[in-house]
């Protein structure tokens, strides 16, 4: 389930779309309110409105970060700064095709090209495309050789064939290329618990929590880790944490219903999920 859920999937960790815009809530909410002020005063301000819409992605809100990448776009806007936040926006909504079909991934900087493929290469994996999504990552470490990312994704392709020792390999080259990266931390802690190596996972997760304490990946997948090994309560306290944060995500909701399983109260899990399936269908989003 944590391994190849690929709803939440991003092609940077959210730290970087946090550290890139602003470093708290507060200022992310005061960045929007100054950001359309500006464009109530100037609909015409591409870089406001551009930035407008990476805040918004930012703050879980991909349907209003779409409109305004969009409305820069049609407006001429320079598809360097839109694309990339764009297809992460498309990938947030689950239209891969959108990605995939709406996306050009060619003509433009070289990182932004290769952030595309891998963006692209990840919708073909939603939709259980491993060919397509492999020779696209292949042409992403192409152009960008230091890059870990195209290379976790061929390793997840190997893990999906079941071919651990090579998938192995591609995670050691991923390591290699960005040892502290929170991505390959995260990947790496992911592979290994998969493969029943626990005591390693746990090790990766923790430095990819210290590394990022905000995300609720990370902590779900630890959670889920802890209670594997029936640590049931430091489990407790990274889906607590996850929760506090405000994202909560599928992976929480689902392991608050187990932790209450566990726990003998089978009423209150049932009734967690139902309560959280009727909320998840009024989401927009």
């Amino acid at each position: 389930f944590f391994f190849f859920s690929s709803r939440r999937r991003h092609t940077r960790s959210d730290r970087d779309w946090s550290s890139d815009v602003c470093s708290s809530d507060l200022e992310l909410t005061s960045a929007v309110i100054e950001l359309r002020n500006a464009l109530q005063q100037n609909p015409q301000n591409l870089a406001a409105r551009i930035k407008l819409g990476e805040i918004l992605l930012a703050e879980d809100q991909p349907l209003s970060a779409i409109k305004e990448l969009e409305t820069a776009q049609s407006m001429g806007g320079d598809e360097n700064l839109i694309l990339v936040p764009l297809a992460k926006s498309y990938m947030k909504i689950a239209k891969p095709e959108q990605v995939i079909t709406a996306i050009v991934s060619e003509g433009h900087e070289p990182e932004v090209d290769a952030s595309l493929k891998i963006i692209q290469a990840d919708a073909y994996m939603q939709l259980g495309s491993a060919r397509e999504a492999e020779k696209l990552y292949i042409d992403a470490s192409t152009l960008a050789p230091i890059d870990p990312r195209p290379i976790l994704g061929l390793a997840k392709i190997e893990a999906q064939k079941g071919r651990t020792e090579k998938a192995n390999k591609l995670l050691d080259q991923a390591v290699g290329l960005a040892p502290d990266s929170f991505d390959v931390l995260l990947f790496k802690a992911l592979a290994h618990r998969d493969h029943g190596q626990y005591r390693l996972a746990l090790e990766a997760f923790n430095q990819a929590i210290e590394l990022f304490p905000g995300s609720v990946r990370a902590l779900t997948g630890r959670a889920a880790l802890l209670m594997d090994v029936g640590d049931y309560e430091k489990a407790r306290a990274d889906i607590e944490t996850a929760t506090n944060l405000g994202r909560d995500s599928l992976e929480t909701i689902y392991l608050r219903a187990l932790l209450l399983f566990a726990d003998g109260k089978e009423d209150e899990a049932r009734e967690s999920l139902t309560q959280s399936a009727t909320e998840i269908r009024t989401i927009k989003d």
